[in-house]
């Protein structure tokens, strides 16, 4: 399956407060995510 080109791609990096060893995670969204996408990836990369 061919990846997708967009012309801009977001990185976020999401880090848990308040937890020793920080718990993060790394993402990448292309431009066309909603707010409601985003959220999605979070709840997804999170587990």
């Amino acid at each position: 399956m061919a990846k997708k080109k967009y012309n801009q791609v977001f990185q976020f990096k999401i880090t848990l407060k308040g937890i020793k060893p920080p718990i993060w995670r790394r993402i990448q969204v292309p431009e066309i995510y909603t707010f409601w996408d985003l959220h999605v990836a979070i709840q997804d990369a999170m587990g």
